[in-house]
């Protein structure tokens, strides 16, 4: 049985106007998390022994996205007294931060609960825009008590094409170890270009499959649809059973191990960077990786810490550094006329941008970006956090200062955001190189090359 209800964060291209939503919808959520779980306040979506899980509405506003997203937050705990974490929501995301009377949404979000075992779920999440050119499915298990959980099935389609991936579970199995058996099939026995996109099991094949607490995955049996029927999967004290051409098969599996569970953690940032459907590497250190996904979808992670963090950056031309756990980057504004460079630092420890005290906090923007009003050759960011960089210098006529009437001149300055306070600073200006721009590798140094002649200054330290 199937409850309505649950959805993850957006998954399309206006997803940056939506960021609202948690990255894998499994975060702690601003509930207390010491609060009796059975008077968690909200609609009941899901009650058992173990677990209970509730919903909210919410109404938000993404001003620099121009969206509105409306729909219900899905809060979960482990009863009596577990943590209170959001699990995901289902949304419908309207273009514009107005009133939505007589407008259609361009996005939608609607998931479902599937079988529950002591304090694990089975979470189908499914996400899609209403032009009918993008749906995304992802089928997990979580753990409501840890907030962890692990992916068994995910399907994308996109105007780019189908991802490739396992076939679709036809029948599944949870206990209350976490573990899963599942049957997938590819039941079309004619040619069908659709079916293509599943990489196994074979047309006109079914495959028994399961998965460890930890989410390991073993195929256990394959053979044609009709010798493998749906009503034989069993699972039961950690014992896989199915029926092959009438012969019953059996299979144990092992909850993992303590040293399992904490490599299957340690390496879920390497992996899912890794991952089907990553399109590129961004950037990368010797303490994380910064990665995008289809549509622009944009994720950040360190290896110590198995989060995912969905990163904001929006429009054009977008570039990152990292160093240490902090990813820098800089993007192309879209206002015609007067395109230009904006600038931030993520910490992806925290998934937050990093606080910046404006040399001019009347032009460069709100919140934590700078806005340069200018084009940005070369920057670079340090372990520390530091962010330095170079910016064309506007040359504008007699008693203009606006940006279409001024032009960029042949001169760049030199700035950067270091120090306690993290203040803006203008370091140099003339005729830099861009592409001269160097850190020291102690990181103390910044060294550039103006007029042809080598110069240096120190990185104020936080």
């Amino acid at each position: 049985m199937l409850i309505s209800g649950l959805t993850r964060h957006l998954r399309l291209p206006l997803a940056a106007a939506a960021a609202c939503a948690t990255a894998l919808g499994l975060s702690p959520s601003a509930q207390s998390a010491t609060q009796n779980c059975d008077k968690l306040a909200g609609r009941q979506v899901l009650k058992t022994d173990s677990i209970r899980i509730v919903s909210k509405p919410f109404n938000r506003i993404n001003r620099k996205g121009a969206t509105r997203t409306i729909g219900r937050d899905y809060l979960a705990c482990a009863r009596p007294r577990g943590t209170v974490r959001r699990v995901g929501q289902q949304y419908r995301v309207y273009l514009g931060t107005g009133s939505i009377k007589g407008q259609t949404a361009v996005e939608s979000g609607l998931p479902t609960f599937g079988q529950n075992a002591g304090r694990f779920v089975i979470v189908l999440m499914r996400d899609a825009n209403l032009a009918g050119d993008y749906e995304e499915q992802s089928y997990k298990v979580v753990d409501v008590a840890s907030g962890k959980g692990y992916r068994y099935f995910h399907f994308e389609r996109s105007p780019a094409g189908f991802k490739r991936e396992p076939g679709p579970p036809s029948v599944v199995k949870l206990d209350d170890q976490g573990r899963l058996a599942a049957i997938i099939t590819n039941p079309n026995t004619e040619p069908d270009p659709e079916d293509e996109i599943y990489s196994e099991p074979a047309q006109g094949q079914a495959r028994v499959v399961a998965f460890n607490s930890a989410g390991k995955r073993q195929v256990l049996d394959t053979a044609p649809v009709a010798q493998i029927p749906r009503s034989s999967l069993t699972l039961r004290d950690g014992v896989v059973g199915w029926t092959n051409a009438g012969q019953p098969k059996s299979a144990t599996l092992a909850t993992a191990s303590p040293s399992a569970s904490a490599s299957a953690r340690t390496s879920r940032c390497r992996g899912a960077s890794k991952a089907r459907g990553v399109e590129k590497i961004l950037a990368r250190s010797s303490e994380g990786v910064v990665f995008q996904r289809s549509f622009d979808r944009i994720y950040g992670c360190v290896y110590a810490n198995r989060r995912l963090r969905r990163l904001d950056v929006c429009c054009d031309l977008q570039a990152f550094r990292m160093a240490g756990h902090f990813a820098a980057y800089d993007y192309r504004g879209s206002a015609i006329g007067d395109e230009s460079d904006k600038l931030g630092v993520y910490n992806l420890r925290t998934g937050k941008l990093l606080r910046v005290s404006k040399l001019s906090p009347n032009s460069e923007g709100a919140g934590q970006e700078i806005d340069t009003s200018s084009t940005v050759p070369a920057f670079l960011v340090t372990s520390k956090g530091a962010l330095i960089w170079l910016q064309a210098v506007r040359v504008c006529p007699p008693g203009r200062v606006t940006l279409p009437a001024c032009d960029l001149g042949p001169g760049h300055e030199l700035r950067a955001v270091d120090g306690a306070n993290r203040s803006e600073r203008i370091v140099d200006s003339g005729n830099i190189d861009t592409g001269s721009l160097k850190l020291s590798k102690d990181e103390r140094t910044i060294s550039w090359t103006k007029d042809g002649a080598a110069r240096s200054e120190q990185v104020r330290r936080r």
